[in-house]
């Protein structure tokens, strides 16, 4: 991957050879070669065409098609992820499928077409099943197990296996934690055999509506609608200060709101964000960062979003155009604050621009390509005007990209390149497909025991106790309260994310966490709404591709700025900082997911414009104090300064707002006086991050 990916006409050309080659390397994939390759793209295209089908003619029966998308994600699982990461780097049958895993493959396939063909007998023999149903099902928990440590690491299969042990040790367990333990036949008929296990609801988010959508992204890809976002965002941002890496962060917007995915993003955008961001003088740490950290924003710019706001549709019964609507300016509020710390970083450096003769036409470019636009608008226009459902919405927007690349003969899709979308498209399912199943086994195990109702009653009691300590801050003690058990659940949302992928850390949050948060009620004595709660939990779960030491979208974009994994993860997390704050303001304030506003009401409508006003100031604190940089260096107390001051801006309320605005005010004159009288400071580190 060089300086080349692009040419100053606009003419970006991503190698998507060289881009999958990244993925391979930080997937841990086999790079398969002949019959191999054969075997796993037979699969995916089959398994691409049959939900594509489901999407367009609706679901066959549930346990029908979510064990039927079990099984292609299984055996795929099996297929292209080797048994260990020292497989790959031994030269001998590393490009081949080995005969155990097509042996592992086989009985996967057999365990579910056990269930699919005793469908009816084993529904009506629940708790008088035979042992072969027990040694099926056994078998099948394994395997889901074992396919999730390939595809996602061992942290959640671990996970899982420890939720399993608990629910059959439970009468063995301290304190509230106990419970009377459950059987090994018990376990099993409720993890596979029922709709609350494996087959729960993460696992039907997954088949009916992520893996459409994950295709729709791939189509975007092959019929050549990245490279034009990539283009366009060059185009408009280069010429301004601190040029590249704003392109990074509106690429990865516009690139983000269709792929849902952080290291696919990562890879595909960085691969020409990344050397121009070095070539312009940003160190190699920060040019990563700004990459990896905008990456992560897919997951929460609408419209495609990723995996969790599927299941935050199914947990919270919200339509998911509402929740797009909600989730736009958060989403907005993140982006704002990487555009900010990459002009603030710039302006540090003294960085130059590109001259706008060295930039692609912008108007050009969207005369010849704007047509692109048209397969996310009309996915928009289905999904909230429309009201289409959400899976026959990505249908019909699929065909429509499809027919849309025609128009250009550079952009036509051929059979290559359908070809190409549809292997990717399933194959890029798998990893998410199998967090899900084994989420479902957590999920599972935490009802059959009534572990989340334990675990909420004791955040609550640890909220109200601990609460006492914040009164002074808060005024009242159910608001204090509210405050620590958010806080409770950030930390363990940051805890769970350093091994988890967004999908499970959401679902296991979501069972143990948010009935601990809804009890409580805000500052005005209103209920806070389910979406805020579920949306916090959400933002903590897509930062974990950020968080060391686990940080999968900060490595993908280290390799190919050649940096340091560790110290790009650290300085991604640092510049979205804001991720972590913004979510306790629309906790505190609805109004800022555009809930709870009345729109006949000017007081209403003012009072909104106010929080989110607010909240956009406390960011641009926030990122000036990470930075140390206004118009000048900031002195340490500055910094300190402004960190307060984002605090109470991103907590609204007029006071903190009168606070936060007077001291931003205060730091621009003391910087402007230091300019005007030539003086100059040496920056002092505030957040230590290696240079």
């Amino acid at each position: 991957m060089g300086e080349d990916s692009g040419d100053i006409n606009g003419n970006i050309k991503l190698k998507h050879e060289e881009l999958d080659e990244l993925e391979v390397k930080y997937s841990n994939i086999r790079s398969l070669t002949a019959w191999g390759l054969l075997a796993v793209s037979a699969v995916a295209i089959t398994s691409s065409f049959y939900h594509l089908y489901v999407a367009y003619a609706g679901m066959p029966t549930y346990q029908f098609h979510l064990t039927m998308h079990l099984m292609f994600m299984m055996v795929l699982a099996f297929f292209i992820y080797p048994i260990s990461s020292k497989v790959l780097s031994g030269k001998k049958g590393a490009d081949k499928i080995p005969v155990y895993d097509l042996a592992i493959a086989a009985v996967a396939i057999f365990v579910c077409m056990y269930w699919i063909v005793n469908y009816v007998t084993l529904t009506q023999s629940i708790g008088a099943m035979t042992t072969t149903d027990y040694i099926v099902g056994g078998i099948g928990i394994l395997l889901v197990l074992e396919g999730t440590r390939r595809t996602v690491g061992p942290a959640l299969s671990v996970i899982a296996a420890i939720f399993i042990a608990y629910a059959y040790f439970g009468n063995y367990m301290p304190g509230f934690l106990q419970h009377k333990g459950f059987g090994i036949e018990r376990i099993i008929s409720n993890l596979w055999y029922t709709d609350s296990g494996i087959f729960g609801v993460p696992l039907m988010v997954s088949a009916q509506y992520v893996i459409v959508f994950i295709l729709f992204g791939a189509f975007l890809k092959y019929s050549g609608a990245g490279e034009f976002f990539i283009s366009l965002a060059y185009a408009l941002t280069g010429w301004r200060k601190g040029g590249p890496a704003k392109t990074a962060v509106l690429a990865s917007g516009f690139f983000g709101m269709i792929s849902g995915s952080s290291i696919a993003n990562a890879v595909t955008v960085g691969s020409f964000t990344i050397p121009l961001m070095k070539k312009a003088g940003y160190r190699k740490e920060f040019a990563g960062a700004v990459e990896a950290s905008a990456s992560t924003g897919g997951q929460i710019m609408p419209p495609v979003m990723g995996a969790a706001a599927f299941l935050m549709v199914e947990y919270t019964h919200i339509p998911y155009n509402h929740i797009i609507i909600s989730a736009a300016i958060p989403a907005i509020a993140f982006f704002f604050g990487l555009w900010v710390m990459a002009h603030l970083e710039a302006g540090k450096s003294n960085l130059p621009s590109v001259p706008r003769s060295q930039l692609p036409d912008a108007w050009k470019l969207f005369k010849e390509k704007g047509y692109m636009f048209i397969s996310v608008i009309l996915l928009l226009y289905l999904i909230i005007f429309a009201q289409l459902s959400v899976e026959l919405a990505g249908f019909y927007s699929i065909i429509a990209i499809v027919l849309i690349s025609w128009v250009r003969k550079d952009t036509r899709m051929g059979i290559k390149q359908l070809r190409a979308a549809l292997e990717e498209g399933t194959k890029g399912s798998v990893g998410v497909a199998l967090a899900c199943a084994c989420a479902g086994i957590i999920s599972g195990v935490a009802t059959l025991t009534g572990l989340g109702a334990t675990i909420a009653s004791a955040v609550g009691s640890l909220s109200m106790s601990m609460g006492g300590y914040f009164v002074w801050l808060f005024g009242s003690l159910p608001v204090a309260s509210l405050f620590v058990a958010l806080v409770v659940t950030m930390i363990a949302c940051l805890i769970l994310g350093m091994g988890l992928p967004t999908t499970a850390t959401y679902v296991v949050l979501v069972v143990l966490a948010v009935p601990a948060i809804i009890k409580f009620n805000l500052p005005t004595g209103a209920a806070i709404p389910l979406m805020a709660v579920h949306m916090f939990v959400l933002y903590y779960g897509v930062i974990a591709d950020i968080t060391p030491p686990v940080a999968l979208a900060a490595y993908a974009a280290s390799g190919i700025a050649k940096s340091n994994q560790f110290w790009t993860g650290v300085e991604a997390f640092k510049i979205s900082l804001n991720k972590l704050l913004v979510p306790f303001a629309f906790v505190f304030s609805p109004a800022i997911l555009l809930l709870g506003i009345n729109f006949s009401d000017p007081m209403s409508i003012g009072g909104a414009a106010f929080d989110i006003i607010t909240v956009f100031i406390g960011i641009i604190c926030l990122q000036i104090s990470l930075c140390g940089y206004f118009i000048t260096n900031c002195t340490r107390i500055e910094r300190i300064i402004l960190f307060a001051s984002a605090l109470a801006l991103i907590y609204p309320n007029f006071w903190g707002a009168v606070f936060g605005i007077s001291c931003l005010a205060i730091v621009y004159f003391l910087n402007t006086t230091r300019i005007k009288s030539g003086k100059t400071i040496e920056l002092t580190p505030f957040i230590a991050i290696r240079r």
